[in-house]
Order: C-alpha cells, then structure tokens, then sequence
C-alpha cells in the first residue's frame, strides 16, 4: 500500500511527533508549479503504466495514484493537490484544520474519493481498551506497533525542546512582512544574517527575511506565481537540485553586491 504524507515539517520528541506539509516521496509532485507542470509532476507521482504525454494527464482519470493521504494540514491547497494524487476509490484521512476556502475539487467525485475526518484529541476504543488519542500514540511508538521513521526529518531530546521550538510565530508581537520572527531567530541561533539564507514562498515572507538582511530564495506556489518577487536573490520553481555549493556561492554573491 502507497501512502502519501503532507508534512511541511516534522519535529520529534521521543514518542511525539508533529507535522504539516511536504512534497510526496519518490514523486515531483510539488505544489510550486504551473498547471502545465502540475500535471507532468502528477503523472510521475501517479506512475501512469500507458504510454501518455504527461502534459495531457487530467488528474481525474489516472488509474494509478495513493491508496491512503494522511492530511495534517487540512488547508485548500493540501485537499487539491490530495484528491489529485489519491487513486480511485482511494482514501483521504484529514486531521489537520485551516480556514475553509475552494478548491478544485472534481476529482473528488470522478474517482470516488473517500474523505475521512479524524479527531485526534479524544477518547478512543480500541483492542478491548479506552484511553485517550494521545495515549495510544504513545503505546504505539513505545511498542513499535506504529513506524514514524519514513516522516522523520529531525530528533531531539527532551532537553532540547527549546531548539525544536526555536522560532514560534506567537513568540514575536509582529508577523510577517515585519522581520522579527526572523531577528528571533538569529538571536536564538547566535549568528549574524550574512551567515545565513530564508527559504520563503510568499511576498509577506520575501519581504520579512530581506528586513532582516538576509539573502533569500523564493518558491512561489502556482497561488502567487504573478507576484514581484524580484528582491529575492534566487526565484526557483522547486528546491529540486539545489544543493549546497550552489547556496554556499549564492550566499557570498548576495552580500558582495549588498
């Protein structure tokens, strides 16, 4: 069974992890792009088994797909580009809540999609017993009934929570476009901005990181593709390819020009 995860982060604790969104594993799908690329990066993901030209691929007829989404973000974004990527008669669990707003939703119901809701903060039965949502993830993990390492990106022990939680947006009275999350941060991190580089995917967010000096590469999403982003020292599509001498050279050409 494939299983698609939107994570745009995740942190953990010993038995404890959170999550949002990220890009589906093994796959191009990536939420930056034009329509045209959308559907190329789907049909990858899809893994169409008929010889097609990928740019032709309506996402509501492809045979192939996920068998579960684990949404943990819950936002219009993440739904649209879930139903697209789930197979037919495939299963969407939502625990993650966001404002609602529209989304192309059509595949929904072309390859009869079952979106599930999950509660994830209450009283569960299950195997004979009852105990709080918490606490069977924590038997689960503890067990090793339930394997989170394929979502990993970063552990930390108890005692660093502080560095998990190094920059929370409610720990500055200002959000973005003002840059003090962003000063939080390099005063948390003790390092000045020329020794360190923002990775942004909106205009409010380019704006922040350039206030507070540092260099910046944007991915827009295909939401805000037509906006100005032409203060930010890199504009890419994806963060596909980029490796760390090519951000290493971009680092010294942003402040030698500053």
């Amino acid at each position: 069974m494939k299983a698609f995860y939107c994570f745009l982060f995740a942190l953990c604790l010993p038995g404890f992890a959170l999550a949002g969104w990220t890009r589906c594993p093994g796959s191009e799908t990536d939420t930056g792009t034009s329509d045209a690329r959308l559907r190329r990066e789907e049909s990858a993901c899809l893994r169409q088994e008929t010889a097609t030209d990928p740019a032709r691929v309506d996402a509501r007829a492809c045979n192939g797909g996920v068998d579960v989404i684990y949404d943990s973000v819950g936002s219009a974004e993440t739904l649209e580009v879930g139903v697209r990527v789930a197979r037919p008669r495939g299963r969407i669990v939502v625990t993650g809540v966001a404002p609602p707003r529209r989304f192309e939703w059509s595949p929904l119901y072309f390859k009869e999609i079952a979106v599930v809701g999950s509660n994830a903060f209450a009283i569960e039965e299950w195997d004979g017993r009852r105990q709080h949502a918490m606490e069977w993830y924590f038997e689960l993990l503890r067990t090793r009934r339930l394997d989170v390492t394929p979502i990993l990106t970063h552990r930390f022990t108890l005692e660093e929570y502080r560095e998990a939680f190094l920059a929370c947006g409610d720990q500055v009275a200002r959000k973005k476009p003002a840059p003090d999350i962003y000063r939080l941060t390099l005063s948390s991190l003790r390092l000045p901005s020329e020794a360190c580089i923002a990775f942004e995917d909106s205009l409010n967010g380019l704006r922040a990181a350039k206030a507070a000096g540092l260099a910046t590469v944007v991915t827009p999403s295909r939401w805000n593709a037509q906006e100005d982003f032409s203060d930010a020292d890199l504009v890419l599509p994806s963060l596909e390819g980029l490796d760390l001498p090519r951000l290493e050279r971009l680092l010294g050409e942003a402040h030698a020009s500053a």
